[in-house]
C-alpha cells in the first residue's frame, strides 16, 4: 500500500512543468473526492511521466493563471465570462507536457475531451452521498473569510491565483454564487457530469471505474501490464494537508518579503521627501537669515 507520505514524496517529483514533448495520453476525469490521487499514483505506476493532479501543481503559478483564465473561457454563469473557449495550444499550456492528467480535469472535461479526441478516458465514479460528505470541506474552504483574504489581499501581493482559480471553477462548474447555492446545486451537478461524460464519448475509449475495484480493469483497458505491487490508496485528506501546510508556510515567508520590501520603499520614499522637504526649508530661510543679519 501507498502511504500518504510516499505519495506527497511522488506526486512532488511532478511538481515543475516538463520541457519535452508530450501527447496527453489519459485523461481521468472522476470529480474532485472520487479517489484521483489513487488514480494519479496508479498512473504514475504504470508507466505514465508527468502525471496532472492538482497538489502537484501548487508551486505552478502559470497553471493557476491559465486555469483561471480557463475557467473565465469555459462557464457561462460567470461574471467574468468571456465567451472565448480555450483553443488546443491554450489547454496545452496547463496540460501539454503531461503523459495523463486528472484532478482538475474535472472541470473542465467536455473541453478537454473534445481539446485531446486521441486521449483514453476515465471516468471515477462514487456513491453521491459519500462524496458529498468529503466535498463539503471543499465548498467551506474556499468559500471562507480566510478564502476571502486569499483572494483579495495575499494572493495579488505575491502573484498567486490558486484559491481565485478554486473559487471560480467551483463557482462555475456547480453554477453557484456562492457556498449555499453550491451546495443545493451540487446533486443535479454531480448526475449531470457523470451522464455527460458517459454521452459524448464512445464505449470503446470510456472506462468508468469505481475505486477498490483493482488493477485489471484499468490494466486492460490501457492495455498495460498488472504490477506486481497492491493498487495504491492515497488518503487524499492527509496528502492535501501536508502539501498545502508545506506551501502555506513558503507562501507566508513570500508575503512577508513582499510587504517588507514595501514597507522599506515606502519608508525610503518618505526619507526622501523628508530631505528634500527640509533641504527646501533651508534654502528658503537663508535670504530671511541674511536679511536679519543686515
Amino acid at each position: 500500500m501507498i502511504t500518504s507520505e510516499e505519495s506527497v514524496g511522488r506526486m512532488a517529483d511532478t511538481s515543475q512543468r516538463s520541457q519535452r514533448g508530450s501527447e496527453l495520453q489519459v485523461l481521468s476525469v472522476g470529480l474532485l473526492k472520487t479517489g484521483s490521487s489513487s488514480i494519479a499514483e496508479a498512473l504514475t505506476i504504470l508507466g505514465y511521466k508527468n502525471v496532472h493532479h492538482g497538489l502537484n501543481a501548487l508551486d505552478d503559478r502559470e497553471f493557476w493563471s491559465a486555469m483561471h483564465r480557463a475557467t473565465n473561457a469555459t462557464f457561462p454563469n460567470l461574471p467574468t465570462y468571456t465567451g472565448n473557449p480555450f483553443t488546443r495550444s491554450q489547454w496545452d499550456e496547463m496540460y501539454g507536457s503531461c503523459d495523463a492528467a486528472t484532478d482538475l480535469t474535472s472541470f473542465f472535461a467536455p473541453e478537454l475531451i473534445k481539446a485531446y479526441p486521441e486521449a483514453k478516458v476515465i471516468l471515477v465514479i462514487r456513491d453521491f452521498d459519500e462524496w458529498l460528505k468529503s466535498y463539503n470541506n471543499v465548498f467551506a474552504d474556499l468559500f471562507s473569510f480566510r478564502a476571502s483574504l486569499l483572494v483579495y489581499v495575499a494572493e495579488p501581493m505575491i502573484g498567486y491565483e490558486i484559491v481565485k482559480a478554486m473559487r471560480n471553477a467551483v463557482r462555475g462548474f456547480f453554477r453557484g454564487r456562492n457556498e449555499e447555492e453550491c451546495r443545493r446545486n451540487s446533486r443535479e451537478a454531480f448526475h449531470r457530469h457523470n451522464k455527460m461524460v458517459q454521452d459524448i464519448v464512445s464505449p470503446d475509449n470510456l472506462l468508468v471505474y469505481r475505486i477498490g475495484e483493482g488493477w485489471e480493469p484499468i490494466c486492460r483497458f490501457l492495455d498495460k501490464p498488472v504490477p506486481k505491487v497492491e493498487f495504491p490508496w492515497v488518503n487524499e485528506a492527509v496528502v492535501f494537508r501536508k502539501r498545502c501546510r508545506r506551501r502555506g508556510w513558503a507562501h507566508l515567508f513570500l508575503l512577508i518579503k513582499v510587504v517588507i520590501f514595501w514597507v522599506l520603499a515606502l519608508a525610503s520614499v518618505g526619507f526622501f521627501m523628508w530631505v528634500v522637504d527640509t533641504t527646501r526649508r533651508e534654502y528658503l530661510s537663508q535670504p530671511k537669515m541674511i536679511a536679519a543679519r543686515e
